[in-house]
């Protein structure tokens, strides 16, 4: 697909009332879309590197309570998680995305590749915990996931979801829990909401906690195109690009690396660890030329081209305890 016929489709869509257009927009996904055939695999990938982080770099995931900011429509973070040994999760979200059929599906999808997954669970948790709570979750999941039951499968998992919310103004005590993290969600906000969140989390985490945040921070137009570069969207001016994907779908601030960790900083977060992924074509692309908005000239190439991060956050005053 051009990626110009996913920006009219998207901004098409986002003209329609939200109740028309939330559930035809999933409909095209399931058809059409990146829903044909789910990426269960990348977030459950992401849900061990978290799990990765927390044990390398503070002190693990066992017994810990959980925010998630960014549900989505489908729960296999919270999910992994649980497996792994987390003692809850609140997942948030902004507008109630969250589908029976696709939470079935993910399970599927793990009871199908556990032979492979669980060596890479039971290296990161209670050997004995993950095959209690695999055969637990079958038994609650196996025979697919229908709406009246979604409420009890979560409750499985010990996951509380919360939708729609708004993550700056959860009405939840402070410093209640143990870890914060979100899943390619913080390229889709604007700065100044990121900003809100990061603080409101930062009030929501135990000065002994951390939070982990992944972020896909190329074009991603360039998933559907595959003749434009990762940093396509970097050639356009601000007011341009709001006309391209200033939409509820598509909507990226165009952040850099740095740029996320400058603003972490000013939230009062400290950076304590990174796992950072470039891309080669846009690094190339750089150093060659890759026409740029005068908003984008200037910056170090070797940094613009890191299109994918995992940061491990404490908070400024954090005390280990």
């Amino acid at each position: 697909m051009k990626w110009y016929v996913k920006a009219l489709v998207q901004n098409g869509m986002a003209l329609l009332p939200e109740p028309v257009a939330q559930p035809l927009y999933y409909r095209l996904q399931r058809h059409l879309g990146e829903l044909r055939r789910p990426r269960f695999d990348l977030r459950l990938k992401a849900a061990l590197h978290t799990v990765e982080l927390l044990r390398d770099h503070h002190d693990g995931i066992e017994g810990k309570r959980i925010l998630e900011v960014g549900t989505g429509r489908t729960v296999d973070v919270p999910m992994a998680l649980w497996l792994m040994g987390a003692a809850e999760t609140v997942t948030v979200d902004i507008t109630r995305l969250l589908r029976p059929e696709l939470v079935g599906e993910s399970y599927e999808h793990l009871h199908r590749n556990w032979r492979e997954l669980r060596p890479r669970f039971v290296a990161l948790a209670d050997e004995r915990l993950v095959d209690e709570r695999f055969a637990a979750l079958g038994r609650a999941v196996g025979g697919g996931v229908r709406p009246e039951e979604l409420e009890d499968v979560l409750g499985v998992m010990n996951v509380v979801y919360l939708a729609p919310a708004d993550a700056t103004s959860l009405d939840l005590p402070d410093e209640s829990f143990d870890v914060m993290t979100t899943f390619v969600v913080l390229q889709h906000l604007p700065p100044e909401p990121m900003r809100a969140i990061l603080r409101a989390g930062r009030r929501l985490l135990q000065k002994s906690g951390a939070m982990v945040h992944t972020a896909n921070t190329g074009d991603h137009f360039a998933h559907v195109d595959a003749s434009l570069s990762p940093l396509h969207f970097l050639r356009w001016s601000e007011w341009q690009w709001d006309l391209i994907a200033g939409n509820r779908y598509m909507y990226q601030n165009r952040m850099r690396a740095d740029d996320y960790y400058a603003l972490f900083e000013a939230c009062g977060l400290r950076v304590v660890h990174t796992r950072e992924q470039t891309d080669e074509r846009a690094l190339r692309e750089l150093r060659d030329g890759l026409p740029l908005h005068p908003d984008w000239q200037g910056r170090s190439p070797e940094r613009d081209a890191v299109i994918r991060f995992e940061a491990l956050l404490e908070r400024d005053d954090a005390r280990r305890s």
